[in-house]
C-alpha cells in the first residue's frame, strides 16, 4: 500500500492533462453555446496600474479591492512594476495546487482580469457587489477550471443580481450572484462548486482558521499574481474588530467577519473572492486596509450565512 501513490501520481496527472485537453479542443466547446475562447491575448500590464503619479483610493482608510492602480509617483517606479513575479505570494501565502480551489473563478471586464468570485452551482458564481456594481453585462465573464487568470476557459454572464441594499459608500450587503448564460460543464479534477456556510455565528469568534485565495496584488506596491495563491488567517472576535476599525469604518457585525495574520492579508484584486473554512464557503473578500496588512485593521469580509436566504430565493426566481 506504501507504494500505491507514487504508483497512482504520475497516471492521475496524466488522467488529468487528457481530460482538460479533451474538453478544451472539443469542436462542439468552441462553436456551441459556451462562446469560449481560450487563447485570449494578454493585456498589456501597464492597464493595471493607470499613468504614473495618479493619486488613488488607495490613500483611504479602507479600499474596495477591485481599485487596480497603484499610487505611483516616479516613472521608475512604474517601470518596476511592469514584470510580474510569479515568486511573490499573495501577501506571504502560497500557490494553490492544481487539486484545490477548484471552484474560484476570475471575473473579466472586456477580457481584462478584475475580481475573483466562487461556483456554488453550474449556473451560478457569487461575488462581492462592489466588483459588479458598475460593469456592463455584456462585458462580464468568467474564467474557470484554470489557476492562472490569463488562460482557460470563458463563459459570459446571462445576469447580475446585487443585494438590493448594497451601499457603495458603506460596503453594507456586499453581495452579488452572477447567472451564467449555461450551466458549466462537468471537468472532473479541474472544476467543482463549493457548498455555502448556513450557520450565522460561524467566522464572528476569535482563531478559526480560514483560508482566502485569490490573484490580488502581493503587497500594496506590488503587481497582481499570475498564479492562483492563498494565505491562512485566523478569524477576529467581531467586535473587537469593529473597535479596531473604530471611526475609520462602521463594521456591521452581523453582515460582516474579520480576519488577520501578521504579514498576510487579501489585497487589491481579491475582492470578491473566497473565505473558507473548511469545505465551506464562510466569507466573500470586501473591505481592507490601504497597506494591504491585516493585523492592525482586519480584513472584513461579506458573512455568507446572514445573506442565505436572499441567496436562495435570487437562484430559486431566476434558476
Amino acid at each position: 500500500m506504501a507504494i500505491w501513490p507514487a504508483l497512482t501520481s504520475p497516471i492521475r496527472n496524466l488522467m488529468k492533462s487528457l481530460v482538460l485537453y479533451l474538453y478544451l479542443n472539443n469542436p462542439w466547446h468552441r462553436s456551441g453555446p459556451l462562446s469560449a475562447k481560450h487563447n485570449l491575448p494578454i493585456p498589456d500590464e501597464n492597464d493595471w496600474y493607470g499613468d504614473c503619479g495618479h493619486e488613488t483610493s488607495l490613500h483611504q482608510p479602507f479600499f474596495p479591492m477591485t481599485e487596480l492602480e497603484a499610487t505611483i509617483n516616479s516613472n521608475e517606479s512604474c517601470h518596476s512594476l511592469n514584470a510580474i513575479d510569479d515568486y511573490h505570494r499573495i501577501v506571504n501565502g502560497q500557490t494553490v495546487h492544481s487539486s484545490r480551489r477548484l471552484f474560484q473563478i476570475a471575473l473579466l471586464n472586456r477580457q481584462k482580469f478584475f475580481c475573483g468570485g466562487s461556483l456554488i452551482s453550474r449556473r451560478f458564481v457569487i461575488t462581492a457587489a462592489h466588483c459588479v456594481h458598475r460593469i456592463s453585462i455584456k462585458d462580464l465573464k468568467i474564467r474557470y477550471a484554470t489557476k492562472r487568470y490569463e488562460s482557460g476557459p470563458t463563459m459570459v454572464a446571462h445576469s447580475v443580481f446585487k443585494h438590493p441594499d448594497y451601499s457603495p459608500k458603506t460596503s453594507e450587503n456586499d453581495i452579488a450572484l452572477i447567472r451564467l448564460a449555461y450551466p458549466l460543464p462537468k471537468i472532473p479534477f479541474f472544476l467543482d462548486r463549493i457548498s455555502i456556510n448556513q450557520n450565522k455565528s460561524i467566522g464572528l469568534k476569535s482563531n478559526e482558521t480560514v483560508i482566502v485565495s485569490g490573484w490580488g496584488r502581493t503587497g500594496r506596491f506590488k503587481p497582481i499574481s499570475k498564479n492562483l495563491l492563498m494565505a491562512s488567517l485566523k478569524t477576529v472576535d467581531i467586535e473587537e474588530c469593529k473597535n479596531k476599525w473604530d471611526k475609520m469604518f462602521k463594521v456591521n457585525t452581523q453582515s460582516m467577519i474579520c480576519a488577520a495574520e501578521a504579514e498576510r492579508s487579501a489585497c487589491n484584486g481579491d475582492s470578491g473572492g473566497p473565505l473558507t473554512l473548511g469545505n465551506k464557503l464562510i466569507g466573500i473578500v470586501s473591505v481592507g486596509s490601504s497597506n494591504c496588512l491585516s493585523l492592525e485593521l482586519p480584513n472584513i469580509y461579506t458573512n455568507v450565512a446572514y445573506f442565505n436566504e436572499w441567496i436562495m430565493n435570487t437562484i430559486k426566481n431566476n434558476s
